[in-house]
Parts: C-alpha cells; structure tokens; sequence
C-alpha cells in the first residue's frame, strides 16, 4: 500500500505538479483513517461472534458434562457478565469513532453536493475546467461515497449482530423447559437493545442494515 501511494503521488507530481502531490496526500490521509476506522468495526464485529460463539461452546460442554454424569458446570453463569464486558468495549469504540464517522459523513455530503455541480456544469459544456480533470473529480467523489457507504454498512453489521443475540440466547437448550435465568438474561440483552444502550451508536443513533438501505 506505500508502494503505490509513492508510485501515484510520483506520477501525479510529474503530471499535476505540488497540486498533484497535495491531492495525494490528502486521499492517503483520508484512506489511513478510513482503514483505522474499519478495522476497529471489523474487530467488534468478531467480538460479537465471539460471545455468541461462548454460548454454543456452553451447550456443547453441558452435553459433554451431562454424558460424564458431573453436574457442577452451571452453562448460564457469567453470561451477562461477559455481555456487558462486550458492550462496554463496543461503546467505547464508538464514543471514540463516532466524530471521524461524523467527519467522514459530512465531507461525502459536500463530496456530493460538489460532484453534483461538476456534472451538471460538464453537461451544460460550462465547465472552466478540462474534461479530464472534471471525470476525476467525479471519480473521486464516486470512491469516496462508496468508502463512505461500506463505513455505515460494517457499522450496521455489528449492531445486527447485537440484534441476533437475544434469539441465540433463547434458542439454547440447558435442559430445563422452562429455565428463568436464561429467560432473565434474554430479556436483559432485549431491554438494552431496546433502550439503546448497547451495540455501536453513532451520537446515541443505532443504526441498522435498513436504514443504510433507506440512507
């Protein structure tokens, strides 16, 4: 990834001159946030499978114990402890991201509202700019709304993944029909889904796979 960014910002010196080189900066600038950004989404996201991972693991090792005919393992024990331990390490994550999120936002609009203007001005032939340089700037704008656009979606992906957690919990069986502290913990996980103190919030906003799609 240095390689190229040297490569391209030597052609675009050699090309556009210090212009160029300042554009390049800029867009290695905003893809080493944009790459810091993502990586910390991606890794909540396995934060998440890893506690739905823990509690299959559970169900596997009471049926484990159960044949061995032990029965100290108690599988529902220090499951809301290690929720809650995942969701303050999520929020965390998301009070320290949500302003690059929020830059990152705003800049698209006037990305956007920009690249608007240039496409509208090179189909009226009123551009005082060669074609070339508007097609770049439209490219340009076009790349970054999609970096923009992928940055909601993995947002959207860890909070699904929240979202799932109560039917995981409610689908698994610890041999009892009806078993009130995994009623209990389901409903723990429901309430904090509901009142929105738990998944990645962006300023308190949970957002989801429907509203990127509706976005």
């Amino acid at each position: 990834v240095g390689s190229c960014a040297v490569s391209i910002a030597a052609l675009l010196l050699v090309k556009r001159g210090v212009f160029g080189l300042t554009l390049t900066a800029s867009w290695c600038m905003m893809l080493t946030v944009w790459w810091a950004v993502t990586s910390m989404l991606k890794a909540c996201a396995l934060g998440v499978d890893a506690y739905a991972f823990s509690c299959l693991n559970r169900v596997y090792m009471l049926e484990h114990i159960n044949e061995e005919g032990t029965s100290d393992f108690d599988p529902i024990a220090g499951l809301l402890h290690e929720f809650n331990l995942l969701n303050a390490i999520v929020q965390t994550a998301s009070s320290s991201l949500e302003r690059a999120i929020l830059v990152q936002l705003t800049l698209s609009l006037l990305a956007l509202g920009f690249g608007s203007i240039v496409v509208t001005k090179l189909v009226s032939d009123d551009l005082r700019v060669t074609r070339e340089d508007a097609l770049e700037i439209v490219g340009g704008t076009v790349a970054f709304l999609a970096l923009t656009g992928r940055l909601f979606v993995d947002v959207s992906e860890v909070n699904m993944k929240f979202m799932r957690l109560p039917t995981l919990v409610n689908g698994m069986d610890f041999g009892l029909e009806e078993d009130r502290r995994k009623a209990h913990v389901v409903s723990y996980i429901q309430t904090a889904l509901i009142t929105r103190h738990c998944g990645f919030l962006i300023y308190n906003i949970f957002v989801t796979s429907s509203a990127v799609i509706k976005g």
